[in-house]
């Protein structure tokens, strides 16, 4: 359940970046979406009114439906952008879709090493008064910690770590 909400959070995402940035790049966008709130008499007209102030520069476009006699009613324009919402929807959810299998696709190529046959023998502990010797520099237990670090880190491949350790085991 909580994918669902998070899938659709995502595509509503999308949809509201979508339905502000694109009329900005195509004002023909805010011109359909305006006919589809005029009634059918009506046609849609999208106006730029370029501004400069003490902050800068920039536009505003305003949608209107002029009717058959000249009429002219300026649209709400939160009433234009709920309807391009609406039109964004569906592309939000194609965009979703694809970056939620996109995302699945990484997981999934991501090698894993494989289980040590070592791990799956058992641990004989022995018992005894003298103390415990650090192991030799080159040891058996150093050298596959060091193909596993270096396979960790990225510099071999799964298959060079497994020929590798095969190698380190033989020789013990």
């Amino acid at each position: 359940m909580g994918r669902l909400f998070l899938f659709v959070g995502i595509t509503l995402f999308f949809a509201v970046l979508l339905a502000a940035l694109v009329p900005l790049i195509f004002p023909d966008v805010m011109r359909f979406a305006g006919s589809l709130v005029c009634a059918r008499d009506e046609q849609a007209v999208v106006e730029r009114d370029d501004f400069s102030d003490r902050h800068g520069t920039g536009f505003i476009l305003t949608v209107d439906c002029i009717g058959t006699t000249g009429q002219r009613r300026t649209l709400d324009t939160f009433a234009v952008i709920l309807v391009e919402i609406g039109l964004f929807v569906p592309p939000a959810l194609l965009l979703g879709l694809l970056g939620i299998a996109w995302l699945r696709r990484i997981v999934r190529t991501t090698p894993q090493p494989e289980p040590s046959p070592a791990a799956s023998r058992p641990i004989i502990l022995t018992a005894s008064m003298s103390t415990p010797q650090p192991e030799a520099p080159g040891s058996l237990a150093d050298k596959l910690r060091q193909i596993e670090e270096a396979y960790r880190a990225g510099l071999i491949t799964a298959d060079e770590y497994n020929r590798e350790r095969q190698k380190i085991l033989d020789g013990f």
